[in-house]
């Protein structure tokens, strides 16, 4: 029926920046309450009716971008997938192990001439066990894609977080040389993180935070 080409056109306007899953979902979605918007209006002898249910549900550009605040477009996942980070933590892979993380400082290798300090210890436990802990929740609560973003993000943080720490739980025997050392390894991490270019991510974390499709 011709009265349903205005809609075809407003919704390829709507949808045109989504991948095809979210497009299909949003054209279904967005065609059922502008049909039954339509017919509500031809009921009561509006001429146009699809026309006008179009005019009632907006612009299809400020829906689009109200749309684009709470969903990934196909723009924002090809630059999330051509991060390295993405690819190599992202959620279907290995996950960080809490365990081998709270062990981690009793391994041989940083005993040598170093003093073991109970404090800080407990602070960097702390924190790993709240990191494996979200790491565990966050499957359950976001979408696919938002679950991604924070959880590389968080494992990042993490691999920081581990260098730093080790230099407090274990402290050298010169305390003169703590700060240095642990600065050293905060910019060996952040040369890390860089290499794997997770700009897009901290570009999209507020929409991974809104718990975007």
């Amino acid at each position: 029926m011709r009265w349903l080409d205005p809609l075809a056109d407003w919704l390829e306007q709507v949808t045109g920046p989504f991948p095809e899953e979210t497009a299909t979902r949003l054209r279904q979605e967005l065609g059922a309450h502008a049909e039954a918007t339509a017919d509500a209006l031809r009921q009561q002898g509006e001429p146009e009716p699809m026309t006008a249910a179009l005019r009632q549900m907006g612009p299809a550009s400020e829906l689009r971008r109200s749309l684009e605040t709470v969903h990934f477009t196909r723009s924002d996942l090809q630059a999330l997938w051509a991060l390295r980070g993405f690819q190599v933590m992202s959620p279907v892979g290995v996950t960080l192990s809490g365990l081998g993380l709270a062990l981690l400082p009793f391994l041989p290798f940083f005993h040598g001439g170093r003093t073991f300090q109970w404090a800080a210890y407990a602070l960097y436990l702390m924190v790993v066990l709240v990191l494996s802990v979200a790491e565990l929740r966050l499957p359950r609560r976001l979408h696919d894609q938002s679950r991604r973003v924070l959880l590389t993000l968080a494992r990042l943080m993490t691999g920081g977080w581990v260098l730093v720490m080790l230099t407090f739980v274990w402290l050298p025997a010169d305390s003169t040389s703590v700060t240095a050392e642990a600065a050293a390894k905060l910019c060996g991490w952040a040369i890390g993180v860089s290499f794997l270019r997770p700009w897009a991510l901290l570009r999209l974390l507020p929409k991974a935070l809104g718990n975007a499709r």
